[in-house]
């Protein structure tokens, strides 16, 4: 099974929760967890191509919003890996 949540479930032991059920998952990181973001902030993503992108104007502002998806090194730890669980 493969979970995903927004940004507020980004949270270590919701996803100590998940792992231990045996689920994936996608989680978005942003400044709910500043640790993290920058460790993630510092990979190579020039590297890794837009799976999608979005341009929207409105409220005096443009947005731009892509995803890039990359797999979670294992020097990330988050959550800690669990013996036997993989990661």
């Amino acid at each position: 099974m493969v979970i995903s949540a927004d940004m507020m479930h980004t949270q270590r032991e919701h996803a100590r929760y998940l792992r231990r059920r045996g689920a994936h998952f996608v989680l978005p990181v942003g400044g709910n967890q500043p640790g993290l973001f920058d460790q993630l902030d510092s990979l190579a993503w020039q590297d890794v191509p837009v799976g999608w992108m979005t341009y929207d104007r409105g409220h005096g502002r443009r947005e731009i919003r892509t995803i890039q998806v990359h797999p979670a090194p294992n020097r990330v730890k988050f959550p800690p890996r669990q013996a036997g669980v993989p990661g």
